[in-house]
């Protein structure tokens, strides 16, 4: 089984046995919920065997729908802005989680979807054509309570991003290179 499809059936699962919520409480959420933030990438890419460094910063928004105070279900997008000049826009289905409802306590979120890419600087082949693809986030981390319904998420993730790089040789060879990114990132949220 892919690892794409392990992560839709956790997905799935999670939200298939959230507790469901007594009917007062159904009546307290708020129709929709925003998560925004960002955060510094540790990492970098892996091809052929090889290993090389290259930090990221990132950002998204997200729109959620609240299924319990403690399930959260939605959508976004963002940017991945690497050191070498690799740019990122992903859009994912996005899962929050919260170990308790209404307090400070641990959370968790899964984001998968795909992403669109291109380079800013030129390659070493003048048709070289850079693709993103397939995409997940995956961590935990620690909700700080600051009003209400507004809290700030301090937690670290594991971010993986596939992508595609094409070019054709002088003799008129085309090649395909699978490209491979790993990034832990550090990030800052606000949910609100």
């Amino acid at each position: 089984m892919s690892h794409f499809l392990k992560l839709i059936c956790l997905l799935v699962i999670l939200v298939v046995t959230a507790p469901v919520s007594a009917q007062e409480e159904q009546q307290n959420l708020p129709a929709l919920r925003v998560m925004a933030g960002g955060g510094y990438l540790i990492g970098g890419q892996f091809f052929s065997e090889s290993f090389t460094y290259n930090p990221a910063f990132s950002g998204d928004i997200s729109v959620l729908l609240p299924l319990s105070s403690t399930v959260n279900i939605g959508v976004g997008t963002g940017a991945t802005l690497l050191m070498e000049q690799e740019r990122f826009i992903p859009f994912y289905l996005s899962f929050l989680g919260f170990l308790k409802p209404d307090q400070s306590t641990t959370y968790m979120l899964l984001n998968i979807g795909s992403s669109a890419a291109w380079r800013t600087r030129s390659a070493e082949f003048s048709d070289y054509n850079f693709n993103g693809g397939m995409m997940f986030k995956a961590g935990v981390g620690r909700r700080f309570l600051i009003a209400e319904r507004a809290s700030l998420l301090l937690g670290m993730t594991l971010q993986h991003q596939w992508a595609t790089g094409s070019y054709a040789n002088g003799l008129g060879l085309e090649y395909e290179e699978n490209l491979n990114y790993d990034w832990l990132a550090i990030e800052l949220r606000f949910f609100y």
